[in-house]
């Protein structure tokens, strides 16, 4: 059970995880950065799987803002910006359509 509004994860021993099926089920998460390391530090415990449990019932339309709302963007999308601020000298053009191939096969994948 995780929950940060009544302990610190910094020094949470994850070794305690290793070769052991983790299910991490998330009551409060307020410090988004530290709910991250320790996501690291329990992936890097070396655990057979991790599942991670959320609840997100609170969150509802009348809760999310028309701004939030009207800036989000497709997948595809955030890729391409994503490839376009990467500092690197390679045919960008052609990386986005890989990652746009790559995308579109995920999806169309039967996982039955």
């Amino acid at each position: 059970m995780y929950d940060d509004s009544k302990e610190s994860y910094k020094e949470h021993d994850t070794t305690k995880y290793a070769n052991k099926y983790v299910k991490l089920i998330v009551v409060v998460k307020k410090d988004l950065y530290q709910f991250d390391q320790f996501l690291d530090k329990l992936y890097a415990a070396d655990a057979f799987d991790i599942k991670i449990v959320e609840d997100f019932s609170d969150l509802d339309a009348s809760s999310v803002s028309d701004d939030i709302v009207e800036n989000t963007e497709d997948t595809v999308t955030l890729l391409n910006k994503y490839i376009d601020d990467l500092p690197i000298d390679l045919e960008k053009d052609r990386l986005k359509n890989q990652m746009k191939s790559l995308y579109t096969e995920a999806q169309d994948l039967d996982l039955e």
